[in-house]
């Protein structure tokens, strides 16, 4: 079975630049723990959103964007090999694999297949289980057979748990 495991807010601690980003813009700093809920980002960006937060992906290099836990080589190829196979599924496009791709490889990331798919629903994917810090995709998983482990972030904090969701605080947990 291939577990299917998130980029942004999962691995990718992509919020660090967007958030310095957006906060050089608004003359404010922000920091994670201010964003509570998972809609922050129409909020802080607009209608214009979706296309900014994959231009992220373009401009910045393999290197400004830091993994959210530093052995990621090893808790992904240990993931990988409990599992049988780890894809990595985002909701970004094709105009963000080669950026993606080469972050991946430049931060040594153990996995089989990217999935890019955009604005379609993850939990309507061919995985049984995932790895995400989506709460929407908690809601969509809940009174299914599929296993999430809720990668706890603080806009994910008020997401109830349940047999099948479980809040997990770093991919070792994943691994318990």
């Amino acid at each position: 079975m291939t577990i299917a495991v998130d980029l942004d807010g999962t691995l990718a601690n992509i919020y660090s630049v967007v958030l310095a980003e957006v906060s050089a813009e608004i003359g404010e700093t922000l920091t994670p723990n201010l964003m509570t809920y998972y809609d922050w980002l129409p909020d802080a960006f607009g209608e214009g959103m979706f296309q900014r937060f994959s231009e992220f992906w373009t401009r910045y290099s393999a290197e400004c964007v830091e993994p959210i836990e530093r052995d990621v080589e090893v808790l992904t190829r240990r993931i990988r090999s409990r599992y049988g196979g780890l894809d990595i599924v985002t909701q970004h496009t094709e105009l963000e694999r080669k950026n993606i791709t080469e972050w991946l490889q430049h931060w040594n990331v153990q996995y089989d297949n990217l999935v890019l798919c955009g604005l379609q629903d993850k939990s309507k994917l061919p995985y049984i289980c995932y790895i995400d810090d989506n709460p929407f995709l908690a809601e969509k998983l809940r009174n299914s057979a599929k296993v999430l482990y809720l990668y706890d972030q603080p806009w994910n904090r008020l997401t109830p748990g349940k047999w099948n969701i479980r809040r997990v605080h770093c991919l070792r947990e994943v691994l318990d």
